[in-house]
């Protein structure tokens, strides 16, 4: 984005969500659009696999689309490479999909922790 203000992001989180790229981020920040509905691709063992790869492989994550993931795929690499505490914030209305992301989370660590230790 050339220009960062408030009609310019929702211009855009309105552009990616009809395309089902519910997933922003601008800066640290990932901004996650609730679907209402289920988008298998973005949340399949497939998704979770190649993401775990290329996590734990340190790949530039930055580089790639944004994905609840690659958050907390960047909070691991942070605390096992770096050796440093570290919190993922999920903030929202009621009804954002704080509790979904919260698991996706979860479930990535869970399953990234368990590669780890059974290399």
């Amino acid at each position: 984005m050339d220009v960062l203000n408030e009609p310019e992001i929702l211009n855009n989180l309105k552009h990616r969500y009809r395309q089902d790229r519910i997933f922003t981020k601008i800066g640290p920040t990932l901004i996650v659009v609730n679907p209402y509905k289920r988008i298998d691709a973005l949340f399949n063992g497939h998704k979770m696999k190649e993401l775990t790869t290329k996590v734990k492989a340190s790949e530039k994550i930055d580089s790639l689309d944004p994905h609840v993931f690659l958050i907390a795929g960047a909070a691991y690499n942070k605390l096992r490479i770096g050796d440093r505490n570290q919190a993922i914030v999920i903030s929202g209305e009621s009804g954002a999909g704080k509790t979904e992301n919260a698991k996706y989370c979860m479930a990535f660590l869970a399953g990234l922790s368990h590669e780890h230790h059974a290399d």
